[in-house]
Order: structure tokens, then C-alpha cells, then sequence
């Protein structure tokens, strides 16, 4: 039973990876296009695409890992700091993409 929740939490962090970092690089890449800026392919793009894997991140240790599959030891929420640093991180790499094109 162990291994078979593990994998289900596996696949369901992958959907959920696709859907929500997708989602948010297509809106915040939408709210960049109505200003001219198309950073999709572009180092900016890169930049872009990072910011929402940490986010998605930081996310997932704090909200969506206690709602899942698994239930085993080892489940804990980021430090306050730490997630301040990468949310502070992931804010300006979305800052720092449009002027990366």
C-alpha cells in the first residue's frame, strides 16, 4: 500500500505541476504580450519558467503535500524565512524577465 501511494502522489505532483506552473507562466506571459513583450522564447522565458517551478515549490511543501497521497514521516512546512526568500526570488526573476528580451 506504501508504494502504491507513493506513486500516486508522483503522478498527482506531476499533473499538478503541469496545470498550476503552466497556468501561471500563460497568465503572467499574457499580462508581459498585452504590453508588447512576448518573453516565451526568450532568456526571459527561462527566467519566467523558473520562477513558477519555485513558486509551485513552495506551494507544494506548505499547502498540497498535506493533501495528498501519502501520509508518511518526513511532511513538514518551509521555514518562514525560507519561504520568504523564495517567494522574494521568484517575484523578481518575473520582474527581471521582461527586460531579459
Amino acid at each position: 500500500m506504501k508504494t502504491t501511494s507513493v506513486f500516486l502522489e508522483m503522478i498527482r505532483l506531476l499533473i499538478l505541476l503541469f496545470l498550476i506552473a503552466g497556468i501561471g507562466f500563460t497568465a503572467v506571459n499574457g499580462v508581459f504580450r498585452s504590453f508588447g513583450i512576448d518573453v516565451a522564447e526568450t532568456p526571459g522565458g527561462t527566467a519566467l519558467s523558473l520562477s513558477m517551478l519555485i513558486l509551485y515549490f513552495v506551494l507544494y511543501r506548505n499547502k498540497l503535500q498535506f493533501t495528498g497521497y501519502y501520509q508518511g514521516k518526513g511532511r513538514m512546512k518551509l521555514k518562514r524565512p525560507i519561504t520568504l526568500l523564495l517567494v522574494s526570488t521568484s517575484i523578481f526573476l518575473i520582474v527581471l524577465a521582461p527586460f531579459l528580451h
